[in-house]
């Protein structure tokens, strides 16, 4: 797209944005403070916040506009497909292009958040840790993409290696009408009362504790995963959700900004291609004595 926009001769215009960051604004728990972060650091340049981020159509339109802008430096989380892919590796040939979300491999980019992998293998140590009797698990494949199997991968390991044991998988989309009521039926139908713990690769949590308690099964099954958002509260409460792993979106997006301030500056690439932000394990005071 940017040897396009100069082969027909454009040149940005002085005062252009220099950065573009493309993103989604849903969920509003996420990406606010991750918006925040991105506004803290003076990158000495304009930049354009594009949101509303929904389809793939909207992203390539958004790719688009960015290269008529000839920013140099792209921070996005947008849906993946292979033009969109071709896309972002074309233009990290000639610009800084940031991640704040794990394809996989793009050649030429940087990705800045979490490491799926770490997080998913220490939120399975800590369940095997704090909820020892919560021994046959299964497993909520929610939003099959990279980051999401990786997670899924590390706590497999570590729930395995604890004698622990995912005896199944339900496959269901993070926006299905009626996920709850949907997932309760499943869990019943294929595993009645032989099951007493869920985990979910998504921030889906809300859905699984409603979907254990239409179930009636409250005070036996529990249920981790990822992510915090006000109306968990009550299942944390009554001890349902039982361990999460929450991202820190704020700090992302900081590091982010400032990554793209220095590459400006410098245009020079961070050190690796992959710059990791921790995430936090937090286990319920219930299970934990606190």
């Amino acid at each position: 797209v940017l040897t396009a926009a100069r082969k027909a001769g454009y040149a940005p215009k002085q005062g252009e944005a220099a950065i573009d960051c493309i993103l989604p604004d849903a969920p509003s728990y996420f990406w606010r403070p991750l918006f925040s972060g991105l506004r803290t650091v003076e990158a000495d340049c304009r930049f354009h916040i594009l949101s509303s981020l929904t389809d793939t159509g909207t992203a390539l339109t958004y790719l688009r506009q960015a290269a008529q802008r000839g920013s140099r430096v792209l921070i996005v989380s947008v849906p993946m497909t292979p033009e969109i892919r071709d896309m972002l590796a074309a233009y990290a040939r000639q610009a800084l292009v940031i991640l704040l979300t794990q394809y996989g491999d793009i050649p030429h980019t940087v990705y800045v958040g979490e490491e799926a992998y770490r997080t998913g293998k220490e939120l399975g140590a800590a369940c095997a840790a704090h909820l020892p009797g919560q021994r046959r698990i299964v497993s909520l494949e929610s939003s099959p993409a990279h980051i999401t199997t990786r997670r899924a991968d590390g706590f497999q390991e570590a729930v395995t290696a604890a004698g622990a044991q995912i005896i199944g998988t339900i496959t269901r989309p993070v926006n299905s009408p009626a996920l709850a009521s949907c997932l309760a039926r499943e869990l019943y139908e294929c595993f009645g009362d032989g099951f007493d713990c869920v985990y979910c690769n998504d921030g889906v949590l809300y859905h699984v504790a409603l979907a254990i308690e239409k179930l009636k099964q409250t005070g036996r099954v529990v249920c981790v995963g990822y992510e915090y958002e006000k109306r968990n509260q009550k299942y944390i409460d009554n001890g349902v959700i039982a361990a999460y792993a929450e991202q820190d979106p704020y700090a992302q997006g900081k590091l982010a900004m400032k990554i793209a301030a220095h590459y400006l500056k410098t245009a020079t690439f961070p050190d690796s291609k992959f710059v990791y932000v921790p995430s936090v394990i937090r286990v319920n005071p219930l299970y934990t004595g606190g």
